[in-house]
């Protein structure tokens, strides 16, 4: 069930930002009139986020993280939201020193947001690009 909720949220947060709605409190607000939980809303976020941060080094490069994540963690990106450590490990593996681009389009994203969720994972990226260097 859980997944359903995300991929609720995932098509309604996909047709907002299609529609040029860019608030997202106003996002927010929306899925909470649809009962949709603020940490789905927030899993589907971050799919959409690391999705457009792996889309500058090509679809292989997102395929081979997917991969990685799901091997070793048997998980997927929105799951990413709960576990950062599984991002950055997966990312470093696939990226090496090469991962500061994809943490840099992950960190500008999210760094308004004011969930806690989302600051552990802005943490967990803004510490990775030190490590790179």
């Amino acid at each position: 069930m859980k997944c359903n909720a995300s991929f609720y949220a995932i098509m309604i947060l996909s047709v907002m930002l299609a529609s040029g709605i860019p608030e997202p409190l106003t996002t927010i607000i929306y899925m909470r009139k649809k009962n949709v939980e603020r940490s789905e809303v927030m899993r589907g976020l971050t799919l959409l986020v690391i999705e457009k941060a792996l889309a500058k080094f090509g679809e292989s490069v997102r395929d081979k993280v997917a991969n990685e994540l799901y091997t070793k963690h048997n998980c997927y990106f929105p799951d990413c939201y709960d576990h950062p450590e599984f991002l950055e490990e997966a990312l470093r593996s696939v990226l090496g020193n090469s991962l500061g681009g994809a943490t840099e389009t992950i960190i500008s994203e999210l760094v308004h947001n004011d969930d806690e969720g989302m600051r552990a994972l802005i943490r967990r990226m803004d510490c990775s690009r030190y490590k790179s260097k």
